[in-house]
């Protein structure tokens, strides 16, 4: 878990960052390119 500092840490929901970092987590499990 990295904070890079994106947004408002501690929100009901996850910041965008978080949400990109969980996607490139994925790809990275898959060996796949991050697509937008």
């Amino acid at each position: 878990m990295a904070e890079q500092g994106c947004g408002q840490p501690g929100g009901s929901y996850p910041t965008d960052c978080e949400l990109t970092e969980a996607l490139r987590e994925r790809a990275r499990q898959r060996n796949r390119p991050v697509v937008r």
